[in-house]
């Protein structure tokens, strides 16, 4: 995979998880939706989250998640 190293982000991908967990994945959104996909490398675990009401921090919702994982 091809990885800018000053941006961090490669084909799309980067860590969706900022600096609490290893992942890699994306997120996204238009009008009336957010989603982001993040495959936790060390746990071989992806976590998905979904929303069609949209708002400015997918990731704030996805980190219970992560956290639980990464937890055990």
């Amino acid at each position: 995979m091809s990885v800018d190293a000053l941006s961090g982000y490669g084909l799309g991908l980067f860590n969706p998880t900022d600096t609490y967990a290893a992942s890699v994945g994306h997120t996204g959104g238009n009008f009336g939706y957010v989603s982001s996909a993040g495959c936790l490398l060390d746990e071989g675990a992806v976590i998905v989250v979904l929303s069609d009401v949209a708002f400015d921090d997918i990731g704030g919702m996805a980190r219970p998640l992560v956290e639980a994982v990464i937890a055990d």
